[in-house]
């Protein structure tokens, strides 16, 4: 059972990561589109930034399960490193038992009515000008956690599979 959850969770986070590779893309495109309209014709429009933010924020959140998958985030690597890899499989079962799982657990829990209330009302822009889908970015911390919570699944799986051997 672990196992399929392991290879469920690594192939969803190697395509979530895919997809934000292509929203990163867009981005940098739309960030030089807003640029040039800001400074050669003097125009700028709020949505268009809030949307630039938007994007950069849903490919933070989304692309983290990957990021992990493909051991990418940022490390203060003094002692780990050096160890062996039954060693670093401890380490790796350790951190995902009891502090990213439960983080991740904490925050989903912490986070349900911050964005319940912000679907119920339909969460929109300050701005005038702004995007109405802000409901839909706070949704986002929730593909956050899931996709961690997915992720360290997979990690404890293959930490077990090494210390085993």
């Amino acid at each position: 059972m672990l196992g399929k959850i392991a290879k469920f969770a690594d192939k969803t986070n190697e395509y979530l990561g895919n997809i934000v590779s292509v929203f990163s893309i867009i981005m940098v495109i739309m960030m030089v589109f807003s640029v040039v309209q800001r400074y050669v014709f003097q125009s700028n429009h709020i949505w268009q930034h809030e949307l630039i933010i938007f994007l950069h924020a849903a490919a933070f959140l989304t692309a983290a399960g990957y990021t992990l998958k493909k051991d990418e985030h940022v490390r203060v690597d003094v002692f780990y490193e050096r160890l062996s890899s039954k060693n670093k499989a401890f380490i790796n079962l350790f951190g995902c038992v009891f502090l990213l799982i439960p983080v991740c657990l904490a925050l989903l829990f912490f986070s349900f009515d911050f964005i319940a209330n912000s679907w119920q009302i339909f969460e929109k822009s300050r701005e005038n000008d702004g995007l109405h889908g802000v409901f839909i970015l706070k949704s986002f911390i929730w593909i956050f956690c899931i996709t961690l919570i997915l992720q360290a699944i997979s990690i404890i799986h293959d930490s077990l599979n090494k210390i085993k051997q």
